[in-house]
């Protein structure tokens, strides 16, 4: 999903030029986005209890037809419709999917996982930008948003392949210590012990020079 809502922010301004507008015509339709954002945020709540299962197909495909819209506008108008709808099924898109994410993983590694979880996103997003902005300039601005919003289309039908399950389904798994143990420990490491773990060493003086040689370079590490 990342990878093919790129092309919207990547080629607005291009497509704000071809459609004849300026810089307040590009404001206007960044703002639409924007709105939609807002909308989004605000009647979520309603629409969980309107749809059983995971919204995300919906959300997702609904985006792509919204990117087709703004690739087939005629006018800056028309695109502010489909960068208004596109803000609202994108922000219905990202909060589903990080709310999911987040309450998937144990509380004792949400941190590692809500990670992986931004890099599958914020990593490949300006991959899909590069990749959008080499398609338009082959085929088109418009060209690029229908293809790669229908790319989104697409990914909409096989979504529910992948097992995304409804917020309001996910059972956070609870913390468990033979989940945590990836090898044979002491069990005084789970029952609490030392913070720091000091140790000592004697070092011989005909070696000492070569030490603080050694540990100069450890300390610049």
């Amino acid at each position: 999903f990342a990878f093919s809502s790129a092309v919207v922010q990547a080629v607005l301004p291009v497509l704000t030029a071809d459609l004849g507008g300026g810089e307040i015509a590009f404001g206007i339709l960044y703002g639409a986005m924007g709105a939609g954002a807002l909308t989004g945020a605000v009647i979520r709540p309603r629409i969980s209890k309107w749809v059983d299962g995971s919204w995300i197909p919906y959300t997702i495909s609904l985006f792509g037809a919204a990117g087709i819209l703004l690739g087939e506008a005629p006018s800056v108008w028309v695109a502010g419709v489909g960068m208004f709808l596109a803000g609202l099924f994108w922000l219905l898109t990202l909060a589903t999917l990080n709310a999911t994410a987040q309450l998937m993983s144990p509380a004792w590694i949400r941190g590692r996982a809500m990670s992986i979880y931004s890099l599958a996103f914020a990593g490949v997003l300006p991959i899909g930008s590069i990749a959008s902005g080499l398609l338009a300039d082959q085929i088109g601005t418009s060209g690029s948003l229908v293809v790669f919003s229908s790319g989104a289309v697409v990914l909409g039908f096989i979504a529910p392949r992948f097992g995304v399950p409804h917020v309001d389904d996910v059972v956070t798994p609870d913390f468990t210590e033979s989940a945590a143990r990836t090898s044979a420990h002491d069990d005084e490491m789970f029952e609490g012990g030392p913070v720091i773990v000091l140790n000592t060493w004697q070092i011989d003086v005909s070696d000492f020079t070569e030490f603080t040689k050694v540990m100069n370079e450890v300390r610049l590490v």
